[in-house]
Order: structure tokens, then C-alpha cells, then sequence
């Protein structure tokens, strides 16, 4: 890959879903109730249980909320909607609620099912300035989920990473965080230099929305 080319493209590639053994990705600490969440990302689990359909409502949701019940997404609560419930048609399993800061600050208070309170969770803030390695599997991919891609450089120069195709999620190079995206407020990422090395470099992202397109697109 030549740097002096105005722009390039490389496929995202190897997909390893975030809640496939999260366990690498931070540790979980356990909480009666939710706790006052300080991580750019936070991972909370329990276990509900109910004879029937149920309505799952919180006072207070971040700024993008997934759920999850036995690892299949069933909803995503945003603050700026001012969205509270979310109905489980099944509302027996595992439930996980992926909780994102996005700018608007993150908090998750006083959870119920049914109007009862749900208690006993596992909280786990990820970890996203350390250097992430991405280990593809052959499993199903759904909700958040880490792509890689690589590209060759003959010498470092300062990049820039069109994220606009992308939903919303995080970004590192070579174990470096280059930061956050959202397609509501697109923005490119700026590669620095220091990160780029001569040769192969790694692209990691971890995509928690939809994106409209698979491809990284570089230009310098």
C-alpha cells in the first residue's frame, strides 16, 4: 500500500462478538443494584425470571442501551428518545445490558420487570485503552461485535479513517484507541503518525450498531 495514495479501502474482516467469553475484555465485580457507571462502556448481567411476557423498565438508561437475553439482542434504548421499557416476549434466561457513554454521561437505576426490582447483577466496565487482539471464531455473530483488518504501509504517515458507512462503536491501530464514532454525529478519525508503523498494521473496531458498510476507508 503506497502512502502517497490519496485514499484506500480494507475489508473488515474476522468477526468475534464482544459477549462471546467477555471475560477478556475486563472483570466482573457483583452489585445487588446497578451501580453508578464511570466506563465509556459497561457490561451488566443477571438472571430474570418470569412465567410470561414481561416489560423490562428503567428510570434511568445511557445514552445507548442494548439488551440482551441468552446472547440474542431484543432491543436498544436511546436517552435522546427518552425510551424507559422495552417488552421480552420470553423473560427467562440471562439478561445482559450493554451500556454506552456517548458524550451524555452513563447511568442505569432502578430496573424492574414487571414492577418488580431486578437484583443480583455482575458489572463489568471494559477496558478500552489497553491493546486489543481479535481471535476469530466460527460462531454465529449478534450484538456488539470486534472486526480486523490490516493494511501495508511502505513508511508512516498521519491517516484518516472515514467512519461515516460505519453504526457506532470504537477504533484501534496497532493496540492504539483512536477514540469513538456514531454515525448520528459522523466524524472522521485521525491516525497519527507515532502509530503507524512501516509494513503490516492492524485495524481492530468494535461495532456495537449497524453498519451500513463492512470497508475501512483510509486516506492520507
Amino acid at each position: 500500500m503506497l502512502l502517497e495514495a490519496l485514499s484506500f479501502s480494507v475489508p473488515l474482516g474476522d468477526p468475534v462478538p464482544l459477549l462471546d467469553k467477555p471475560e477478556q475484555w475486563g472483570t466482573w465485580r457483583h452489585h445487588e443494584h446497578p451501580p453508578a457507571l464511570d466506563g465509556r462502556m459497561t457490561l451488566l448481567r443477571t438472571t430474570i425470571t418470569a412465567p410470561h411476557a414481561a416489560v423490562l423498565r428503567f428510570r434511568e438508561i445511557g445514552d445507548r442501551t442494548s439488551v440482551f437475553l441468552d446472547g440474542q439482542p431484543v432491543g436498544v434504548l436511546l436517552r435522546e428518545h427518552n425510551d424507559h421499557a422495552l417488552s421480552l416476549r420470553d423473560a427467562n434466561g440471562e439478561l445482559t445490558i450493554f451500556v454506552e457513554d456517548l458524550g451524555g454521561g452513563t447511568g442505569l437505576a432502578d430496573v424492574t420487570l414487571d414492577g418488580r426490582p431486578v437484583t443480583g447483577w455482575d458489572v463489568m466496565p471494559l477496558h478500552l485503552g489497553k491493546p486489543v487482539t481479535v481471535r476469530p471464531d466460527n460462531v454465529p455473530v449478534s450484538g456488539p461485535v470486534f472486526r480486523r483488518a490490516t493494511f501495508v504501509l511502505d513508511e508512516p504517515g498521519e491517516l484518516t479513517l472515514d467512519t461515516s458507512a460505519w453504526g457506532c462503536g470504537a477504533v484501534w491501530v496497532n493496540g492504539h484507541d483512536l477514540g469513538r464514532y456514531w454515525s448520528r454525529t459522523p466524524q472522521p478519525l485521525q491516525v497519527p503518525r507515532e502509530v503507524l508503523k512501516a509494513g503490516v498494521n492492524e485495524l481492530v473496531v468494535l461495532e456495537t450498531g449497524v453498519p451500513a458498510d463492512l470497508t475501512a476507508r483510509f486516506r492520507s
